[in-house]
């Protein structure tokens, strides 16, 4: 039995079962919602998503609150059921039949089916490379998912620099991925993410059956979307593109060294 967040009279959003509606439940000590179907199945409301307002509140504090939290509260639904939705439209779409392109790795060339390993699914990270701050980021957040998503489908990461800089730099970050080099050539010429765009950030999926692999969905990149909870979490402080830029690090060199600092670089 699922349960999944949907937009509360009460507050900014609250769990239903996609089978049944949630009733309230009086008579306890801790405001709950209860499953009209199942009525054994019983979970606390969560009161306040996106403003950590405690459980259990009475409805006078929730109807007190401004009409900014309102907007925040509907807001959070729509961008939940247009996720869904998106979610189902990419489900059913069947793609365009592409090439077994090649790459080159540290252990030789490799192509686009052996990528895919013993899945029938393919998730290839098109990275700008190394000099990329952005692509770097996006790559950290993925690297913590990666098992989870290697449980699913196989996951190379792509990008235009030669594979020992790929292995360098990966290792610098503490990346697990797969790599492989694409040099720029016919590959993210032809499969780019954004047409006109040959090195664009971004991800395709690739289907096999047999030995036709097709393109099934692709998205890009950028500063605000959804591929990199970086930004969402910013969000929630109020902060944006123009308030933070990622940097490959952040901690800073003293300005005296109790070492002596002899043979510093």
């Amino acid at each position: 039995m699922k349960l999944r967040l949907a937009a509360s009279g009460r507050g900014p959003s609250a769990l239903y079962h996609p089978n049944g509606r949630f009733r309230r439940q009086s008579g306890h000590r801790m405001s709950e919602l209860c499953c009209a179907d199942s009525p054994t199945l019983c979970v606390p409301e969560v009161i306040g998503f996106h403003s950590g307002v405690p459980l259990g509140v009475d409805d006078e504090f929730i109807k007190g609150r401004d009409m900014a939290d309102t907007e925040i509260s509907e807001l959070e639904r729509e961008i939940f059921e247009l996720t869904a939705r998106l979610t189902e439209l990419r489900k059913s779409s069947t793609g365009d039949e592409v090439q077994d392109y090649t790459f080159a790795t540290l252990d030789g060339e490799t192509s686009l089916l052996r990528m895919f390993g013993d899945k029938n699914q393919l998730l290839l990270i098109h990275n700008m490379g190394q000099a990329c701050r952005y692509c770097t980021l996006w790559a950290d957040g993925f690297n913590g998912f990666l098992i989870h998503l290697e449980s699913v489908m196989s996951v190379v990461l792509v990008s235009k620099d030669p594979p020992d800089l790929q292995r360098q730099f990966a290792n610098s970050r503490e990346w697990r991925f797969r790599l492989a080099s694409h040099g720029g050539g016919e590959y993210i010429t032809e499969q780019t993410v954004i047409d006109g765009a040959d090195n664009m950030p971004g991800a395709v999926v690739y289907q096999r059956d047999g030995n036709k692999i097709t393109r099934k969905n692709s998205c890009a990149f950028g500063p605000g979307d959804i591929y990199c909870s970086m930004w969402s979490l910013l969000g929630l402080a109020g902060l944006g593109e123009s308030d933070w830029t990622p940097q490959y690090a952040y901690w800073q060199r003293p300005d005296k060294m109790d070492d002596g600092g002899a043979n510093l670089i």
